[in-house]
């Protein structure tokens, strides 16, 4: 019978696999390479830095969220 309602076990799984997406995210964001030679540059690293800023004002569902999807995507 499925009632809906997590474990102890998958909800610390959940847990997890989120901090590790966001930690991950995190990573992506500071190890994006801009071309200094690009006429976008100055927009480029202002559009990264905006993103980095705000990481933490996305609900921490949508987090957990977005870590299921990129789990169920790689099969794990």
């Amino acid at each position: 019978m499925v009632t809906g309602e997590m474990t102890d076990a998958e909800v610390a799984d959940q847990i997890e696999r989120a901090d590790r997406f966001i930690a991950d995210f995190r990573e992506m964001i500071a190890a994006t390479v801009v071309d200094p030679a690009s006429a976008c540059a100055d927009e480029q690293r202002r559009g990264l830095q905006r993103i980095a800023a705000t990481v933490d004002q996305v609900p921490y569902v949508t987090m957990c969220n977005l870590s299921n999807l990129d789990a169920a995507l790689r099969g794990g």
